[in-house]
C-alpha cells in the first residue's frame, strides 16, 4: 500500500491503530511493520499505535523501535479503530487475529 492509500485510511475517527505481521517474523516482516509504525507516528502523531509480533531474532533489534513490539500480544485497548496486517494474510498473525477481527 502506498502512502496515499494509507493516508486515506486515517480518518478523524481513527485514534488507535494495531499492526501485525506473520508468525516467526523475519527481517521483511519486522522491517515492514516498524516502517509502517514510524510513518504513522511521523505523519499522525496523535495516534496510538501498537505492533504485535512474536519475539524477533536479536539481530533485528537494529531496526528502530523494536523494543516497543508487544510480543505478549496484550494491550489495554478494547477495540482498535484500524488494524493493519503487513507481509502476510490474516490467518498467519496468531494471537493478533482477535484484534484484527474486533477492529472497527
Amino acid at each position: 500500500m502506498n502512502h496515499l492509500k494509507i493516508d486515506k485510511l486515517i480518518t478523524n475517527e481513527v485514534k488507535t491503530v494495531g499492526i501485525s505481521g506473520h508468525m516467526t517474523p523475519d527481517g521483511d516482516c519486522v522491517g515492514g511493520c516498524m516502517a509502517l509504525k514510524l510513518y504513522l507516528e511521523k505523519n499522525f502523531p496523535e495516534l496510538r499505535i501498537d505492533v504485535f509480533l512474536e519475539p524477533i531474532p536479536d539481530e533485528l533489534h537494529v531496526i528502530a523501535e523494536t523494543e516497543t513490539i508487544r510480543t505478549n500480544f496484550k494491550t489495554d485497548v478494547e477495540q482498535y479503530d484500524l488494524f493493519l496486517v503487513v507481509d502476510t494474510a490474516k490467518d498467519r498473525i496468531l494471537q493478533a487475529e482477535r484484534y484484527f477481527d474486533n477492529a472497527k
